[in-house]
């Protein structure tokens, strides 16, 4: 059973349905992220600085409680749909999950988005942001995280460090990632599923790709695994734990994921949290569930076991 909480943040996304099914660009939607920011606030005994790092603009959140591993470092990948989304709306989210997980501090890479700059900008800028990571830390101390679409850029850097032989994340958590810009699960167009940010809309995943995928890929396959990592291969990967909510569209994404890794060999555990909707760690602390699955990841971030 949800908590109150979670039943008054469903019940307002279930308000917004009607005005977000009108929207048809991600520009309308990064009309928000100046609300985002400033709700963004840090939890106590923490501090955030900004800095370049391969290149791009970092936000960098210390830890000051005293049970923190010292030199153990979380970079987190920002979500919003490959579109919208920066480090500074996702800084508290970055910033409990490094509490939870008793990080020293979480890093924020910002990326080139689109529709400016679609696939693969974004891609190469994390790609670079590791890279200047690993001239800098003990690839023992580095972990990875991301939601939504940072999961699946977390995920596809991955992959890329394997291909290429060099150090990947110790651990990897992805919280309702977005792996597949193909739409191609059931839990697209599921009747029987209600979104949290769509409901029942039976144009949902056409919503999707107006909106979103479509001004990622420009001319790029959406099959293509470098553009949804999900059907690249996923064997000799670090261990992966997947959060996503059952009441999301996204959600075949971590099913199919979680199935793969199976036969592949990768250890990666899947949790669906039930009743909860995309991306629902954002609403932590008002939203209870959303504490507890911060906290889970952080201790399996930390020590391996959820």
């Amino acid at each position: 059973m949800n908590s109150p909480s979670a039943y008054a943040v469903k019940w307002f996304l279930r308000s917004q349905h009607p005005l977000l099914r009108r929207l048809h660009h991600p520009r309308q939607i990064s009309l928000l992220e100046p609300l985002l920011e400033k709700t963004a606030i840090l939890p106590g005994l923490t501090s955030a600085i900004h800095s370049t790092v391969g290149g791009r603009e970092v936000v960098t959140v210390h830890n000051h409680r005293l049970n923190r591993h010292r030199d153990r470092v979380l970079a987190y990948i920002h979500g919003g749909g490959y579109n919208t989304g920066n480090p500074r709306t996702h800084r508290a989210l970055a910033a409990r999950l490094m509490l939870a997980g008793k990080f020293d501090r979480v890093m924020l890479p910002s990326y080139r988005r689109a529709p400016q700059h679609p696939f693969p900008a974004g891609r190469e800028d994390i790609w670079s942001f590791w890279q200047a990571l690993l001239q800098t830390h003990d690839p023992s101390q580095l972990y990875l995280a991301g939601e939504s679409a940072g999961g699946g850029l977390c995920l596809g850097l991955s992959q890329q460090l394997r291909d290429q032989g060099m150090p990947q994340p110790v651990r990897l958590y992805l919280h309702s990632p977005w792996l597949d810009l193909s739409l191609s699960g059931h839990s697209y167009r599921d009747p029987a599923l209600y979104d949290g940010f769509t409901g029942r809309h039976r144009h949902r995943a056409q919503w999707i790709h107006r909106v979103f995928a479509r001004h990622y890929l420009g001319r790029h396959p959406a099959t293509d695994p470098a553009v949804s990592p999900v059907f690249a291969e996923v064997d000799r990967l670090p261990p992966i734990l997947v959060h996503t909510g059952s009441d999301e569209v996204f959600l075949d994404d971590s099913r199919l994921l979680a199935t793969r890794c199976a036969a592949a060999g990768t250890p990666c555990e899947l949790i669906v949290w039930d009743g909860m909707w995309h991306a629902f760690a954002m609403f932590a602390p008002l939203v209870p569930e959303a504490t507890r699955a911060l906290r889970l990841a952080g201790r399996w971030l930390e020590t391996g076991h959820v």
